[in-house]
């Protein structure tokens, strides 16, 4: 790694599109592409879909490891959306001299 690796993200706000592309140089021979599509976030804790434990027993753990995240009365009261976003990924494509080598399709509702 000689510190010349460039990553870009692209958000557009009427698609609500994601895109972080990671070119590798000289020339972008090699290239990283993780696509998905942005929303506003309400401030609601993530639930990992693949635990069986409930939404209300996650948020209670989440909160007691981080005292900076914000209490369920507290996230009704300010606006998340306005400052922070949550992203659903779609698929991550690598690519080697402009040509795909891999792409890997994310299951649904992957943030």
């Amino acid at each position: 790694d000689n510190g010349d690796d460039e990553s870009t993200s692209t958000t557009t706000a009427p698609a609500r599109s994601y895109q972080n592309l990671l070119k590798v140089p000289p020339n972008d021979w090699l290239t990283a592409t993780l696509d998905g599509v942005w929303e506003e976030w309400d401030g609601t804790l993530l639930v990992d879909s693949r635990k069986k434990n409930s939404q209300t027993q996650d948020k209670e753990a989440a909160a007691a490891d981080d005292d900076s995240l914000p209490s369920q009365s507290a996230t009704t009261a300010i606006d998340w959306g306005a400052t922070h976003w949550k992203v659903t990924f779609q698929q991550l494509t690598i690519g080697i001299f402009g040509f795909p080598l891999f792409r890997q399709a994310f299951p649904p509702e992957t943030s």
